[in-house]
């Protein structure tokens, strides 16, 4: 458990779990968790949505005041991650958790704090810190009221985010002003904090190396995020996420998405890739 929400751990909750074992194909996958919440059925999940994200949908939050189950930080909100069909195929479910395991005491990334079903849906849910407002979000209504040094500092936290992760030689495949969240803009200046999420996507470099002969890996994300090598079926290495943080320090610096004068369709990818001077705008 991430020692960020280490306090947690020191109110005793009835519904704090050291493992949790989940069935999936007569095999039994353990997932080390310090802390593992699970929603009633009674509960009223809030239908504030902040997704689609990737392959799930992100539920805003769920007040901990409407349970009347007997859990430590009461009052508190949380961010519920449920994975779409995850009920069917547990597999998706079982990877964003063990990625988010992976990073979860790294510093500028989303702590995972437990895991959850979703009653309504049967699909597994992550249970996450809360922030209010994706980077793309925050830009689209505050961008005017930054200096640069905000500016250059939300980068700063960006990137210490990735590096991080390739320092554990992970990488994200995934970068995106959508996929980095902060805090509104009256809390960001106090807490200058932003995070990087959806570990969906994830993986170790040398795992995606050795698929690198797969010529048929399947490319999602948001076009103007994506390096040309991938869009030609390549895998994503580390210089990928290098190159996805560059169009989120575009959007930082004009506030724009890059091609944001463009339909991001098929005609955009031939372009980037045919293209040696194609003008970012």
């Amino acid at each position: 458990m991430n020692s960020r929400a280490s306090s947690s751990k020191e109110t005793k909750c009835s519904a704090v779990h050291s493992t949790s074992d989940i069935g999936y194909e007569k095999k039994k996958i353990s997932l080390t968790m310090d802390i593992v919440i699970f929603v009633p059925k009674s509960i009223s999940l809030k239908s504030l949505k902040l997704g689609p994200v990737g392959t799930s949908k992100l539920i805003r939050y769920w007040d901990l005041n409407e349970s009347d189950w007997d859990y430590c930080n009461v009052g508190n909100k949380v961010a519920l991650k449920e994975i779409n069909d995850s009920k069917d195929d547990v597999s998706i479910f079982i990877k964003e958790v063990q990625n988010i395991q992976t990073v979860s005491d790294l510093l500028y990334v989303t702590i995972c704090l437990g895991i959850s079903k979703n009653p309504s849906t049967q699909n597994f849910i992550i249970v996450m810190e809360l922030y209010d407002n994706s980077l793309h979000k925050f830009l689209k209504n505050d961008f005017w009221k930054l200096r640069w040094e905000l500016k250059l500092f939300l980068l700063y936290n960006t990137a210490w985010g990735f590096v991080n992760l390739h320092k554990n030689d992970l990488v994200h495949c995934d970068l995106h002003a959508g996929n980095i969240l902060t805090k509104s803009y009256s809390d960001f200046i106090n807490s200058n904090l932003t995070t990087i999420a959806d570990f969906g996507s994830c993986s170790l470099e040398n795992d995606s190396i050795l698929k690198s002969n797969n010529k048929s890996n399947k490319i999602y994300g948001s076009i103007p995020y994506i390096p040309p090598e991938v869009l030609r079926g390549n895998t994503f290495t580390k210089k990928g996420d290098i190159y996805s943080f560059g169009g989120v320090m575009y959007k930082m610096v004009t506030g724009k998405q890059p091609f944001y004068d463009r339909a991001h369709d098929t005609r955009l990818i031939i372009d980037i890739l045919w293209r040696s001077k194609l003008v970012i705008r």
